[in-house]
């Protein structure tokens, strides 16, 4: 009588596992130089909206490209182009913002967005309506404020400020 073989699991499958296939925003996340991409040279440009590369990338630093929908049907009818502006995301960690930072925020929303601030259920601030040529004095002109005002809107250093944002890829320390 011959001794029987066992096949064990691991020999069963021993196939190549074909891999899934990545998404456009994978593509674009492993070309884009730890998630920098082409920002800074955008940011230079003269135009009012991101590549498309850019925008996914912007994504992962808080700010969203967007269309203004409200003058989309005005702006059709005078044959001109879209408006872009963008919504920046600010993270509050722990939900608790002083009256000196909500303060500083308020006069980040009134001088470079449409004057609201949105507060989010999940510890976060949202800047609606921040226009393209606006973003590099919003990222770097506040990391010279005194420690009481919001710096860390584009830089993490919550244990200093209190709050936490994603580096900006236009701003040198």
């Amino acid at each position: 009588m011959a001794p029987e073989t066992r096949v064990t699991p691991a020999k069963r499958f021993q196939e190549p596992v074909e891999q899934p296939k990545k998404s456009a925003v994978e593509g674009v996340k492993e070309q884009s130089r730890y998630l920098r991409g082409t920002i800074a040279d955008e940011l230079a440009k003269d135009t009012d909206h991101f590549s498309e590369a850019d925008k996914q990338l912007l994504k992962f630093h808080g700010t969203y490209q967007q269309e203004d929908r409200d003058a989309r049907k005005h702006r059709a009818k005078q044959g001109v182009g879209k408006h872009y502006m963008f919504m920046v995301r600010c993270k509050i960690p722990g939900g608790r913002v002083s009256a000196k930072q909500y303060l500083a925020l308020d006069k980040l929303a009134e001088n470079y967005a449409n004057g609201t601030l949105r507060i989010t259920s999940r510890q976060g601030i949202q800047f609606h309506g921040v226009l393209k040529g606006e973003p590099e004095e919003y990222d770097c002109r506040h990391q010279r404020y005194p420690a009481d005002n919001p710096r860390g809107l584009r830089r993490c250093e919550p244990e200093r400020h209190g709050m936490s944002r994603a580096a900006s890829p236009r701003c040198r320390s």
